[in-house]
């Protein structure tokens, strides 16, 4: 069976991802890091025996390693989620796990899997910047050809959702709200499934 990754940045919108493909019936596991599958990785294994069980995996490290996915599982199907340079920068600067205090040891899982997708282990503006920009540029660059059919860009700001992921997928779109999860990059966002309640509720348009 053909797989699905989400090959977003941290921060992009990778955990609303998760619970719509969960939604949709898919297997899904955001932010893999059971002990095989970091010991796996740590070894170049890149075919995942977790992918024996489950169709998608998304966050860390997935956007590291999407070509040697797309090697050991072709013509699976990769979504690049993103948002604005400026408002993911905030938001990783803000993160609880780029905190000082939160800065992982070397013998930590999340060590190897910082080095592996930022070559960094803390927060460097700079750093996030340019990798941000370039796995953009290299995701985009690798999906042309025959295989641009195998990459949907998604941006959940600017009101990507159900429609176009389901287009993508071949998938029936659900009667339930798209979930966007971790809501305070747009505060707004939090709102809007309440806000259609009220207004059906009060019968306003």
């Amino acid at each position: 069976m053909n797989k699905i990754f989400g090959i977003g940045m941290p921060k992009t919108g990778t955990t609303s991802l998760h619970h719509a493909l969960e939604l949709l019936g898919y297997r899904s596991i955001h932010f893999p890091r059971d002990e095989l599958t970091v010991s796996e990785l740590e070894a170049g294994n890149y075919r995942l025996t977790l992918l024996n069980e489950y169709d998608a995996l998304s966050d860390v490290p997935i956007p590291a390693i999407f070509a040697q996915l797309d090697h050991f599982w072709p013509d699976s199907k990769f979504v690049l989620t993103v948002r604005d340079l400026e408002s993911w920068l905030q938001s990783c600067a803000n993160a609880p796990f780029n905190a000082p205090e939160s800065i992982p040891k070397k013998d930590h899982f999340r060590y190897f899997y910082r080095s592996l997708l930022y070559g960094c282990i803390s927060f460097n503006r700079e750093r996030f910047a340019w990798v941000y920009q370039n796995h953009i540029r290299t995701v985009t660059e690798y999906f042309t050809g025959e295989k641009a059919s195998q990459l949907l860009i998604m941006d959940f700001a600017a009101g990507d959702g159900w429609e176009k992921l389901c287009t993508f997928l071949n998938a029936e779109i659900p009667q339930s709200e798209f979930p966007h999860s971790n809501p305070r990059r747009d505060p707004e966002m939090a709102y809007q499934p309440l806000l259609k309640r009220i207004r059906k509720k009060l019968s306003l348009k």
